[in-house]
This record gives structure tokens, sequence and C-alpha cells, in this order.
């Protein structure tokens, strides 16, 4: 299973924000419960 995660860090006059992106390949399983 391959993937990919970028993290980023943000900064405004608002404060400073840290983003992590992830991308994965493949089936994501569940319902509304999980």
């Amino acid at each position: 299973m391959g993937g990919t995660q970028v993290d980023q860090v943000v900064t405004s006059p608002n404060g400073i924000f840290f983003i992590e992106t992830k991308h994965y390949d493949g089936w994501i399983f569940g319902n509304e419960k999980q």
C-alpha cells in the first residue's frame, strides 16, 4: 500500500497553524457508527 504525507506550518496574524495532510491508496471500510 502506498501513500503520501505532508506536514505544513502556516503563520498568520491570527496564530500559528500546523496542518497534516495524508493520502493513502486503497479501500476505507466502516459505517456511520464507527
